[in-house]
């Protein structure tokens, strides 16, 4: 029987017997994490996922790092290549479609998603739709908010406040600009750009 500091471990001992491939266990691994456990190991996964996350970005980042992703890419092809996970691919592809759209019939879908990632990564609340950023498209009669002249499916979505200074990603601080009015307003704030377009007239 598996022991925890000489005790017997009925938690994995239970996880194993009914083909678990985790359990919850009732103390602190030695980093101090109390969460689930591989069965087969009684290893922590936090501990193990930071453990293999670290190897892989070693492995990417190294000087044999375009090797590492080149062997990954042809181990990628070997696997969709086999016909018995066709099925597996097209349910992915299914699943991705369901989640995120035809990106390229409807690419405001990636834009969303884009806007969406760099909030989080910048620690700033909110999120919007594709379908909510095709509205604004429409609302904005397919013009630029500054400039007024006709966009096509190649704009870009500004963030009003800038997600740096404070901003939120909710569709209501969101306006849509042609490239170069948006190269030009950069990360100001509302208030900073209605002071240099003045002094650009």
């Amino acid at each position: 029987m598996a022991k925890r500091n000489g005790t017997p471990n009925y938690a994995l001992r239970e996880a194993r017997a009914r083909g678990d491939k985790f359990y919850i266990p009732d103390f602190f691994c030695n980093n101090g994490h109390m969460t689930k456990r591989l069965t087969g190991s009684g290893a922590c996964y936090e501990c193990h996922h930071a453990s293999s996350e670290a190897n892989r970005k070693k492995q990417r980042n190294g000087p044999d790092g375009d090797a590492f992703r080149a062997k990954k890419r042809e181990e990628l092809a070997r696997w969709q290549a086999r016909p018995e996970n066709a099925e597996r691919i097209e349910g992915y592809r299914k699943r991705d479609l369901e989640k995120f759209g035809n990106r390229k019939k409807y690419p405001e879908n990636g834009r969303a998603d884009a806007a969406r990632i760099r909030a989080k990564r910048l620690g700033c609340e909110g999120s919007y739709t594709g379908q909510e950023l095709r509205d604004l498209f429409v609302k904005q009669d397919g013009k630029c908010a500054e400039c007024k002249v006709p966009l096509t499916n190649k704009y870009e979505a500004d963030h009003i406040m800038p997600l740096r200074i404070g901003g939120t990603n909710y569709i209501e601080n969101i306006q849509i600009l042609c490239r170069r009015c948006n190269r030009s307003k950069s990360c100001l704030n509302p208030t900073d750009w209605a002071f240099v377009k003045r002094r650009m007239r």
